[in-house]
């Protein structure tokens, strides 16, 4: 499943059943990649996150993410 920006749009309970809906596809061994602008939803559901950063993708060993992902770093 890919997934782009996938609760910029809904209320607080349909970001949660979106969410919900995503853990069960994943139990069932379903896989999926998302695009978002939320870190700390990301950090929140996600197995592994990748940063871009102008067009390039971001060593995840890189400081700055565990920083973004933790919503200490926005710039």
């Amino acid at each position: 499943m890919i997934l782009d920006e996938f609760t910029s749009n809904l209320d607080g309970p349909n970001v949660l059943q979106m969410e919900s809906f995503i853990s069960e596809h994943t139990k069932r061994g379903g896989s999926v990649i998302l695009a978002t602008h939320n870190p700390i939803q990301a950090k929140r559901i996600s197995d592994k996150i990748f940063i871009m950063f102008d067009g390039t993708l971001v060593d995840e060993q890189h400081p700055k993410i565990s920083s973004l992902v933790d919503g200490n770093w926005m710039g």
